[in-house]
């Protein structure tokens, strides 16, 4: 019965008690560290770094934390030592953090900052440090857990000298010349990594690992270089965010097994090799196929005819356009010529249209048309498997020739505006001359 009147109590009470399992009592006496409560034991159901208090709630466990060697005012040679104290409440049983920061601000210069390791079970934190010059430095030791920050201390460093110089891969450490970066690693993509998306690209991400004591400022990008199994090069530059991580993205320009490397003018060897899959097909694709997502797919989705128009009239001498339409992410090279069927009067003959050079997918001949009437022209390549929309034209052997200004890019409505502006020229001339002969 009085267990029960003691667990009603516990529900009355504010969020922090907590019972002391299996210990009953008759006064705060039998209690340690708590108190007695209808004959049973209870406690504070604190934070990590509280401690319950006689009023029964939960408080600070520490009260201050102060800096201890080195004194005020001293001089120091680098490297040095510095330790700091915590000072717990009386009482009070937390344990502290594990670590506690250091900083380290120079007269002119960037904060240093620094880690000091908590030694044993003790409330005592120390670390040996190197700053990055000598000179006038001001020492802050803070535990951002307990919301505890010393007073700073004044000190005068003494800065290890290493002569002769060390060179540009090495840095001072304790008097002596040692290299300033351990290694560089690509850290994402792992090894054996495969993607789908080449146009999407690849995000890289790589570190840099300092020597210990070293204080050498990381370099600001690293170099990202790839080949291919086809021998294909490309490079990338990984920004670096200033703690020795690196990002980027590595745009491969064509699918297949790409192995990646970083390096930097600071570090003395390159990463290791990560080995990666980009619109990776285990089969050889055939010639008018491209990789895809792991699967050969048909590199072009469509064959046109550009110029004429549907509709126009021509003369006798007609310069024609075909556009070959890559998929998405495509990378074929078209084929070097398409062929157009001209058929007029059931009669069929054919136009070759060579690449033009200067736009890669499209493709450009001259049709000397043989007699006037009505024409129909049909493209079509091995390359693509797509049926070609046919193209009506009539031939008027009397209107001058039609000639296209092909604006540059895709702009095919400017294109066909000048075809529709040559053809009513050619109408109105024609018009002009059934007036004449009347």
């Amino acid at each position: 019965m009085k267990r029960a009147l003691g667990l009603v109590a516990l529900l009355a009470l504010a969020s922090c008690k907590e019972e002391i399992p299996g210990v009953t009592c008759k006064s705060d006496l039998d209690c340690p560290g708590g108190w007695c409560d209808q004959e049973l034991c209870f406690d504070c159901e604190c934070g990590a770094f509280q401690d319950c208090d006689p009023g029964k709630k939960c408080v600070p466990a520490f009260t201050a934390l102060a800096i201890t060697v080195p004194g005020s005012g001293a001089s120091v040679n680098a490297p040095f030592k510095v330790s700091a104290e915590l000072t717990r409440k009386s009482g009070g049983k937390a344990a502290g953090p594990a670590s506690i920061a250091l900083a380290a601000k120079p007269a002119t210069g960037a904060l240093e900052t620094f880690t000091l390791a908590r030694e044993g079970d003790t409330l005592t934190y120390s670390a040996t440090i190197t700053t990055r010059g000598g000179g006038a430095y001001s020492l802050t030791a803070s535990a951002s857990e307990i919301g505890l920050t010393s007073a700073a201390v004044p000190v005068t460093v003494v800065a290890a000298q290493c002569s002769p110089a060390c060179s540009g891969l090495e840095d001072c450490i304790g008097g002596s010349c040692s290299k300033a970066f351990e290694k560089i690693e690509i850290t994402t993509p792992e090894n054996g990594a495969s993607f789908t998306d080449k146009a999407a690209g690849v995000t890289v991400e790589a570190r840099i690992v300092r020597a210990p004591g070293s204080l050498r400022d990381f370099p600001a990008s690293v170099a990202l270089s790839g080949s291919s199994e086809s021998g294909e090069m490309a490079t990338a530059a990984l920004a670096g965010s200033g703690d020795g991580t690196y990002s980027g993205t590595f745009a491969p320009p064509e699918g297949g097994k790409w192995n990646l490397t970083a390096s930097s003018t600071d570090v003395q060897s390159a990463s290791e090799k990560v080995a990666i899959l980009v619109d990776y097909c285990p089969q050889v694709c055939g010639t008018w196929l491209d990789c895809e997502a792991g699967l050969c797919v048909l590199a072009f989705v469509g064959l046109a005819i550009t110029s004429p128009a549907e509709g126009a009239t021509v003369g006798a001498s007609v310069e024609v356009r075909a556009e070959i339409l890559n998929r998405r992410n495509g990378t074929k090279p078209g084929p070097a010529s398409v062929d157009v069927e001209i058929v007029h009067g059931g009669n069929a003959s054919h136009l070759e249209l060579a690449k033009d050079a200067a736009k890669p997918t499209e493709y450009v001949g001259t049709w000397n048309v043989p007699e006037a009437g009505a024409f129909a022209l049909t493209p079509s390549s091995g390359a693509v498997t797509q049926p070609s929309q046919t193209v009506h034209v009539t031939a008027d052997l009397t209107a001058p020739s039609l000639t296209v200004t092909v604006l540059p890019g895709p702009n095919r409505e400017a294109r066909e505006l000048d075809e529709k502006s040559a053809t009513k020229d050619t109408e109105r001339k024609r018009n002009e001359k059934v007036r004449v002969q009347i």
